[in-house]
């Protein structure tokens, strides 16, 4: 597989809570990343690659022994977007650093609002 892998769009609705759960595998099968090393796990959403201004996601490493990462966003995170964007999901094994995902963020403006 290529990495970083590219998994397209995902839909996030402002207001709402946004998880995300990704599974790294090799051959079909969970990397047990704890016992690779990998850590420091880190995703940004951003406008373009290139802007300066990044939101950080939540990123939750606690599966990582079955390959399992998930970012968040909280509820002021997503109504704050406003716009379409790119993210990506990096950690480090030692001194080497592996942006493992890549894709974009459709923002959809939610229909109920409180």
């Amino acid at each position: 597989a290529t990495i970083p892998t590219d998994v397209g769009a995902l839909d996030v609705y402002a207001g709402d809570t946004f998880t995300q759960t990704f599974t790294l595998t090799s051959d079909s099968s969970p990397i047990d990343l704890d016992a690779a090393g990998w850590s420091d796990w880190s995703a940004q959403f951003r406008k373009t690659a290139s802007s300066s201004t990044a939101v950080d996601f939540t990123v939750d490493d606690s599966q990582a022994d079955v390959g399992k990462i998930t970012i968040s966003l909280t509820p002021a995170q997503t109504a704050a977007l406003k716009d379409n964007g790119v993210f990506d999901l990096q950690a480090t094994q030692g001194s080497v650093v592996r942006t493992w995902i890549q894709g974009s963020i459709s923002w959809l403006r939610d229909i109920t609002r409180g």
